[in-house]
């Protein structure tokens, strides 16, 4: 084992496929294999390697270096390395010292030294950067409903939304933000929601029939671009990367996917049914 070994910890079994679902996603930005996921999965659950050691491995791989590495100048390189493992860009003066660094002593030494930099890198106990990361005003977020699809605003913007897709690419993140300001998003916050073309999602009953669009460019969101988030399981705090969350209206209806046209409505009643509970993630690959 290497010297990152200290980290590793037993992750549950019914932690596991997520866990490695969303590293495959950000480090590869791919779904894993059944048998990359048996691999890596049981090592997780027997505390055999930690999360952050099997995302340095997949970083030194051949296949990252064959679609991330070769194929781009010394500047991408190292970018695609703080996207990859920090889920962040570099800031200039980072990007020039590991450009430096790749240069000289080749990459695979700028990736051990992102991993090993305890001021770059700041792993919990489970020895991963993103786990437990929590929701923040401005940050990119995706959706999932519970019909396994993400949410998608049609072209982008200017349509519907509708839970029908299989991957979270451009038209299925949104921007959240925190009506009134401020950072972390908590329980019982208002929030916004912008699609990629920036325009915010409303619920205008007026004019669609509580169905969700994302049809409005204002400069601020008001009423019916507003909604109260908060926890499935009624814990109180901040929302988390992962959790299980419902939305609320400004009218106080609960929004909710149809099972027949898969398209999200603001007249739900309650937050125990199904359709009305959405998985939020973190975006970390913009």
């Amino acid at each position: 084992m290497s010297e990152l070994e200290p980290l590793a910890m037993n992750w549950e079994i019914e932690q596991v496929p997520n866990l490695v679902k969303r590293i495959f996603r950000q480090v590869l930005e791919r779904e894993y294999t059944s048998v990359e996921l048996i691999n890596y999965g049981s090592k997780l659950d027997r505390g055999e390697m930690s999360a952050k050691e099997i995302i340095q491995e997949l970083a030194l791989s051949e296949e990252y270096e064959d679609r991330f590495i070769e194929p781009y100048p010394e500047e991408t390189r190292v970018t695609y390395c703080f996207n990859h493992l920090l889920a962040r860009d570099p800031t200039p003066e980072e990007l020039a010292h590991y450009k430096e660094i790749s240069v000289d002593e080749g990459i695979d030494n700028v990736i051990i030294m992102i991993m090993d930099d305890s001021e770059l890198y700041y792993p919990g106990p489970d020895g991963i950067a993103f786990v437990k990361g929590f929701i923040t005003s401005g940050i990119w977020i995706y959706l999932q409903a519970n019909n396994g699809h993400y949410v998608c605003a049609e072209n982008g913007g200017g349509r519907e939304l509708i839970a029908n897709r299989y991957k979270p690419l451009g038209w299925e993140t949104f921007t959240i933000g925190k009506v009134g300001g401020g950072d972390g998003i908590n329980v019982n916050d208002k929030i916004s929601l912008r699609a990629s073309n920036a325009w915010y999602v409303s619920a205008n009953y007026r004019l669609a029939q509580n169905k969700l669009t994302a049809n409005l460019q204002k400069s601020q969101p008001k009423g019916w671009e507003t909604f109260v988030i908060g926890k499935v399981d009624g814990e109180l705090g901040e929302i988390g990367d992962g959790d299980l969350v419902w939305l609320k209206a400004s009218r106080g209806e609960y929004v909710y996917t149809d099972s027949n046209d898969q398209c999200l409505y603001a007249n739900g009643t309650s937050i125990n049914e199904s359709p009305a509970q959405f998985t939020i993630n973190i975006q970390y690959l913009r």
